[in-house]
């Protein structure tokens, strides 16, 4: 299974690669390679880190769904979405306005009512199976 994952994410991956490759050739490879000389090879260096980085990133994906519900996999991803917005204003000590901080909040907020949802719901199948099942015997 994690071999079709892999064959998808490769195919995903270098479709998408061929589909913008003309469009990048035309608009960004006079940048690309002034800068490549320039830099003397980090930039592409960066490129190979960021496209190593993102095909793993897909590879993730492509497992955690075939573990968790497509439902809990876009609130987690909505977390880390939120943790990194976070951790990015921490760091760079970038203002926040208060749009930004309702987004936020709303977010979070969003995650934890989906979560508590999710734990009442399984609170109420175990009640009634529990129920259905009756009392056990007493020996």
């Amino acid at each position: 299974m994690v071999s079709t994952i892999i064959f998808a994410a490769q195919n995903i991956s270098l479709f998408a690669f061929l589909l913008l490759l003309p469009f990048w050739l035309l608009t960004e490879l006079d940048v690309f390679a002034s800068n490549v000389l320039v830099e003397n090879g980090q930039l592409l260096t960066k490129l190979v880190l960021n496209g190593t980085f993102h095909f793993l990133q897909v590879w993730l994906a492509f497992s955690a769904i075939k573990h968790i519900s497509p439902i809990t996999y876009s609130i987690a991803n909505t977390f880390k979405r939120v943790f990194v917005i976070i951790s990015s204003l921490v760091y760079f000590g970038n203002p926040i306005s208060p749009l930004n901080g309702v987004g936020i909040l709303l977010a979070t907020g969003g995650i934890l009512a989906y979560n508590k949802a999710k734990h009442e719901a399984k609170a109420r199948k175990d009640s009634k199976s529990s129920e259905r099942d009756g009392p056990g015997l007493m020996v």
